[in-house]
């Protein structure tokens, strides 16, 4: 996914049948767990374009996920065949030969995050939340809290804010609520608020970036939900990778990962049964409108006037009353306004999240000069009404009539091409420098082309069937 818009498969390592996996990276090693066989399998990208399969950490036959604290270079299982399935813990100072430090086993946990010492185990056997003490893992590993009992507890995943000091959990369960839990007193978990887009749905599995936690959500997709205030959590953002369906069950948006530090806002989502996406999430959304005219002239309304904001290439074009409507990520932005015919103009707007700007815009008209001639037959002189004039890769045209006459009012100063044509004629054209200012005259004389007439429907007559 160097270039998100066109991803596409550099390698492929076959594994045991197991119907779900989980891939994390460290350095330039993928670890990849199954609920069947073989352990861990280590994988070197080094390569990325050609991917080495290298020998499996075998310490443990399967689990069901993993984490990896890049700070400290520790993978933490989830869910293994051993005792009771809690975390085992391994040092990747040789990332080809994980060797076990530690261990904590007291409950089975279906999913775990670490940060900053503490580790977010996801009881889900026993619907509780355990926070772990992991910063001298081999010292000792204390439970420092746990929380269960709330409405439709099934705790399958949890992830801390940036600043640990508070969690989201998620419960694999219909009708369940994304929940934020205040870290600040351990001995008393409360909760600050929730998230729940639709009582039918389930909850996969949240990850928070900054501000936002983006959240799988089965047959809703994925969800972007600001966190920044985690008392009042807000939907922000969506796409529906499973759009045939919003009802309960397990299908739609299996995991989203939004960790691309090089490529903020990127996002990887994966969808059992409709593939891999690539998305972008580029910020809360806000919308400026209003009516391009022209400058001491308010009533004459611009039709087919571009306006971009220029930080982000949005576009849009103007109606037939000159009014416009753009969306893009709020923020101090500049609009670029250009239309034909006119000087194009630069206007400094502010987007506010959620609501909607007005800013409207007058162009001053470019100088130019006034164009007429006639059009006739180049035999006869005879005039030709109906002929079209056009200024060439321009709005500007005119079908003549009363003489073969034309009249362009304003053509803006610079070089074009005019070009007349008619039925029965070849088109001729002329390259014109036009004034800023004054007058021109432009006479087009046509020759005729051979017109050939046949019914066609008692034969081919003159025409020739290939073919």
């Amino acid at each position: 996914i160097t270039d998100p818009a066109n991803p596409y498969e550099t390698g492929f390592i076959p594994g045991a049948s197991s119907t779900w996996r989980d891939i994390k990276t460290y350095l330039t090693y993928a670890y990849v767990t199954n609920e069947s066989s073989g352990g861990i399998e280590i994988i070197d990208l080094t390569d990325p374009e050609n991917p080495g399969d290298l020998a499996n950490y075998t310490g443990i036959t399967r689990a069901h996920n993993l984490f990896i604290d890049e700070s400290t270079g520790l993978l933490y299982t989830a869910g293994s065949n051993l005792n009771a399935g809690g975390t085992r813990i391994l040092d990747l100072t040789n990332p080809t030969n994980p060797v076990e430090i530690a261990s904590w086993e007291l409950a089975y946990f279906h999913d775990v995050m670490v940060q900053n010492g503490r580790l977010y185990g996801s009881g889900i056997n026993n619907a509780t939340l355990y926070v772990l003490d992991v910063s001298n893992p081999t010292g000792g590993i204390a439970t420092l809290a746990t929380k269960s009992g709330y409405p439709n507890a099934f705790t399958h995943n949890a992830w801390v804010t940036p600043d640990d000091a508070y969690v989201m959990t998620t419960d694999e369960t219909t009708g369940a609520a994304c929940r934020m839990w205040d870290l600040s007193n351990l001995s008393n978990l409360v909760e600050v608020d929730n998230y729940l887009p639709n009582a039918a749905t389930i909850p996969h599995n949240t990850h928070i970036d900054g501000d936002i936690a983006v959240i799988s959500h089965y047959t809703l997709g994925v969800k972007i939900v600001d966190v920044s205030t985690p008392n009042n959590l807000q939907e922000v953002g969506y796409y529906d990778t499973w759009p045939s369906d919003d009802g309960g069950g397990f299908n739609g948006c299996w995991g989203a990962f939004p960790f691309f530090g090089t490529t903020p806002g990127l996002i990887v989502a994966s969808d059992q049964s409709t593939g891999l996406y690539v998305l972008e999430y580029k910020g809360v959304l806000g919308t400026v409108s209003g009516t391009v005219t022209e400058a001491g002239n308010p009533g004459v309304l611009i039709a087919g006037a571009d306006v971009e904001v220029v930080e982000t290439g949005v576009s849009t074009t103007t109606d037939g009353a000159g009014d416009y409507t753009v969306q893009d990520v709020a923020g101090a932005v500049n609009l670029q306004v250009s239309a034909f015919a006119y000087q194009t103009a630069t206007v400094p707007v502010n987007i506010a999240a959620g609501s909607t700007s007005s800013l409207d815009v007058q162009l001053t008209p470019v100088a130019g000069s006034s164009v007429a001639g006639t059009v006739a037959d180049a035999n006869t002189s005879a005039a030709l009404d109906g002929a079209t004039v056009e200024v060439v890769s321009t709005p500007l045209t005119q079908t003549t009539a009363g003489g073969g006459a034309y009249s362009l009012a304003s053509v803006p100063a610079g070089s074009y091409t005019f070009r007349a044509k008619v039925f029965g004629y070849n088109a001729l054209e002329k390259t014109v420098a036009v004034p800023a200012g004054g007058s021109l005259t432009g006479d087009f004389d046509l020759n005729p082309t051979t017109v050939v007439a046949d019914d066609y429907e008692s034969g081919p007559g003159t025409w020739t069937v290939t073919g």
